[in-house]
């Protein structure tokens, strides 16, 4: 066989979602997140499902934008990528980080957060 280096940013998100899991017969599962892309544009968050450990967090809004899995830079996927990244086996851990524009009468900024949540059901932070 040949060996072929590929630049991080072609790799597909199966690919790095195969990387992390921790053996083929485990049950993957998400954090409660409902991504969306309008236009072409960054995934937003369009809900938290009740009971997920997104929800239960308490920091993550509707609206925020992904931007990273655990490190990596996640600008340009897809909801439906980014949601197959995101999940894993059960009882696993994930880092995810956030832009938040954060806006009032007089100006607008960004800011940013990173959040680490088990997949699946709630679970105590390590």
């Amino acid at each position: 066989g040949r060996l072929v280096l590929v630049p991080w940013s072609l790799l597909s998100a199966a690919s790095f979602a195969l990387s992390h899991a921790e053996g083929s017969m485990a049950r993957r599962s998400g954090v409660g997140l409902v991504l969306e892309s309008r236009g072409g544009g960054p995934s937003l968050v369009a809900g938290l499902a009740p009971g997920g450990t997104a929800e239960e967090c308490g920091q993550i809004r509707f609206g925020d934008c992904i931007e990273k899995v655990d490190g990596h830079p996640v600008r340009g996927l897809t909801p439906t990528e980014l949601s197959q990244i995101i999940a894993g086996p059960e009882g696993t851990w994930v880092a995810l980080g956030f832009r938040r524009i954060v806006s009032n009468f007089f100006s607008e900024s960004e800011e940013t957060f990173e959040v680490t949540l088990a997949r699946g059901k709630p679970q105590p932070n390590p």
